[in-house]
């Protein structure tokens, strides 16, 4: 009897069954691998548009970077003489003189409103404050808010609002309301922080999306996370405008250092 054959016949069999048990394990891996998983590795795109979700170009992948920042809300008490101006709760509200209103061309608003704010009837703190775009105002309203390093604060401690008549090409600047932020400092080194993509997925992941809804603009913005013996807390947050199936616009925050949604409230500590 030829052993050497026989020894490599056997040897053939077992090396087949363990590829064959190797290839077995392998493909049960794959199989034992959660819904869940699979789902946040699909094409968001895609899945946004299944559910008749529209948006317009595609979501950005990249990664920013931004600070853990603390600020004081600004006491208008302490810089503000004029007996006609009300303050409530760190707010200012004025109305304009006749002499100050002035009426502006829509298309001309941004670069008229600059030169208003520091003009002969200055906004207090105008030079601040940078105008901004958001769905969710009526043609009623022109909001500005301030910046840090680029980046805006959305936030109501941090906006400069005017109130104008609702017309289409011109509007007249009449009164305002405005909140200020000092003393902003970072309170640790800059991080990296989520990707519009990755928000948009969390959000959705989340369902925070409705189906038949449209997101409207998507911008990284800072927002106040917590108050602590009066200064304020901010972190960068992705916020998210969404136009529902019912015609209104939902304003949604994704936390962009932990990819995670924010409730609305926001608390406050007292120690």
């Amino acid at each position: 009897m030829d052993f050497k054959r026989i020894e490599l016949i056997f040897f053939c069999a077992f090396l087949s069954l363990n590829l064959f048990l190797l290839y077995t394990f392998r493909q049960s891996q794959v199989d034992q691998v959660p819904t869940s998983e699979m789902t946040t590795v699909a094409d968001i795109e895609s899945r946004l548009k299944a559910d008749k979700i529209t948006f317009e170009g595609t979501f950005s992948a990249k990664i920013y970077d931004g600070y853990y920042l603390s600020a004081e809300t600004t006491n208008f008490h302490d810089v503000v003489k004029d007996s006609y101006d009300k303050i409530e709760n760190h707010r200012l509200s004025r109305t304009l003189p006749l002499s100050s209103q002035i009426t502006i061309e829509r298309q001309w608003l941004e670069r008229e409103l600059k030169s208003f704010l520091i003009g002969d009837e200055p906004i207090i703190f105008g030079a601040d404050y940078h105008l901004r775009d958001h769905p969710s105002s009526e043609n009623s309203e022109i909001v500005l808010s301030q910046e840090f390093e680029g980046l805006p604060f959305y936030d109501e401690t941090s906006e400069l609002q005017f109130d104008v008549p609702d017309e289409d090409d011109k509007v007249t600047l009449k009164s305002y309301t405005q909140t200020h932020l000092s003393e902003i400092q970072p309170l640790r080194e800059k991080q990296e922080v989520i990707s519009e993509n990755a928000a948009i997925k969390t959000l959705y992941m989340s369902n925070r999306i409705p189906s038949e809804s449209k997101v409207l603009k998507t911008e990284l913005a800072y927002t106040r996370l917590f108050t602590v013996r009066d200064k304020n807390v901010y972190i960068p947050a992705w916020f998210v405008w969404i136009e529902t199936n019912k015609n209104n616009v939902q304003l949604e925050r994704i936390n962009a250092f932990t990819n995670s949604v924010i409730s609305a409230s926001i608390p406050e500590v007292k120690k």
